[in-house]
């Protein structure tokens, strides 16, 4: 391999690992669960592999990767995007990786 080409690989790599870097993967039995938007009416029921909107009441898959929670709600509305920012027992905080808007839920009881 040329130096050159180490020296590309070398710098593919590193940047690899700082835009992973500070990412922790989500336990996802954190996720599981009701949750409502604490500045609006909007719930929705994370499960094993599927999440419950209550906007259209289907259940639309969903792959957690690391932190970033892709859901796809079909063909008419697209794939969503979201880093999950902080997740405890009773709260949830979320970027849209689109429009990086921030979303705060509370567990519902």
């Amino acid at each position: 391999m040329s130096r050159w080409r180490s020296e590309v690989l070398v710098t593919v790599v590193l940047l690899a690992g700082c835009a992973s870097a500070g990412r922790t993967p989500i336990d996802p039995g954190l996720l599981k669960g009701a949750w409502r938007s604490d500045h609006e009416a909007f719930d929705f029921d994370i499960r094993d592999r599927v999440i419950l909107y209550e906007f259209d009441m289907r259940e639309h898959p969903y792959v957690l990767a690391g932190d970033t929670l892709t859901v796809d709600l079909g063909p008419e509305l697209g794939t969503v995007r979201r880093r999950v920012l902080k997740v405890t027992r009773d709260s949830l905080v979320v970027r849209d990786l689109e429009s990086g808007a921030l979303g705060r839920f509370s567990r519902m009881k």
